[in-house]
């Protein structure tokens, strides 16, 4: 809003006079409607070198690490400006931090009415279950659900209005907890993945099928063969927390899975996790075990956050690198 851009630009003048400099180029993100975008391009005067959101946080877990040797870059997070214009959030990268190549990523799937979506994990759910079956199945979750919002979702979903294809990691966690029963509405930000992620069996070793296309360019990390399963799960009254430790257990494999074949074709076998959702310990942990079982060296943040909070020191590193 109109105030928190003035306080932006008074917190600009504020830098540049107590550590006497004045900047050479300004960092921003590509989504075009931020009001911080607008200023870099309009109005600072500036160069203005607009790097995509996911590559920022790969480049700030090296950054973080003090390491800019390429690496396979694994970026799992809620939403951000693809260069597709696309909603992206599940996104395996390639590269050093000026030429991070999108390798794979999840598998697109419709969300409906965006923020709204967020908001709303069960909008999240019917998504990818339209994606994932030919039929809605009719899952207990659904019945909180009114019948009215239902229809105007699937309407959404087969005119394609006020829909954006989205591969978020985030919002495929929404939909898991919407199907496992857990939450269908939210009242702060990931609170629907928290609460799931608490769930979990720790006991639980099972993993759900998935399924990994890479005759696909960039990869595929396809969703479809989890929802279902999971579907199966909801519908048989299986435990919310055996559903949540089989999700996790999933996520964690199939990303694993997708990283050791990208080190088959690049010889790279070191790997930067970033992104807001490994604020999962669980998911976290797991993958990184995973990850270091198989020989891989595991770059992970230390003093900056894996969330939006280190994006900022990502665009700074890959902006200092091009000028």
């Amino acid at each position: 809003n109109l105030e928190a851009l003035g306080f932006f630009k008074e917190v600009i003048e504020h830098l540049k006079s107590v550590f006497q400099l004045e900047p050479q180029a300004v960092a921003h993100d590509l989504h075009p409607d931020y009001l911080s975008t607008r200023w870099a391009i309009e109005e600072s005067g500036l160069p203005a070198i607009g790097i995509q959101h996911h590559r920022a946080h790969i480049a700030s877990c090296m950054a973080d690490c003090g390491s800019i040797e390429p690496a396979i870059g694994i970026a799992l997070d809620g939403t951000g400006f693809g260069d597709d214009g696309a909603i992206w959030g599940g996104e395996i990268f390639v590269g050093g931090p000026t030429d991070l190549a999108r390798a794979a990523h999840i598998a697109y799937v419709p969300l409906p009415g965006g923020d709204a979506a967020a908001r709303e994990p069960w909008r999240c759910a019917y998504a990818h279950l339209a994606t994932a079956f030919s039929k809605i199945p009719d899952l207990p979750f659904l019945a909180d659900v009114d019948t009215d919002r239902r229809e105007t979702v699937a309407r959404m979903l087969q005119t394609g209005t006020n829909t954006f294809p989205t591969s978020s990691a985030g919002r495929l966690f929404d939909a898991a907890a919407a199907i496992a029963g857990v939450r269908n509405r939210i009242s702060y930000e990931a609170q629907a993945a928290m609460e799931f992620e608490a769930l979990a069996d720790p006991s639980e070793t099972s993993c759900y099928p998935f399924e990994i296309d890479m005759t696909a360019e960039p990869w595929l990390m396809r969703p479809e063969p989890l929802v279902i399963a999971m579907a199966r799960d909801a519908n048989a009254e299986i435990p919310a927390a055996t559903i949540s430790a089989r999700f996790h257990n999933t996520l964690a494999l199939m990303i694993k899975e997708t990283a050791a074949n990208l080190r088959k074709h690049t010889g790279i076998r070191k790997a930067a996790l970033s992104g807001g959702v490994f604020q999962n310990r669980m998911l976290f942990a797991k993958l990184a075990n995973l990850l270091a079982a198989d020989g891989f060296e595991v770059l992970a943040h230390k003093q900056v956050p894996a969330n939006d909070g280190g994006v900022s020191l990502g665009q700074a590193l890959i902006a200092a690198l091009k000028i």
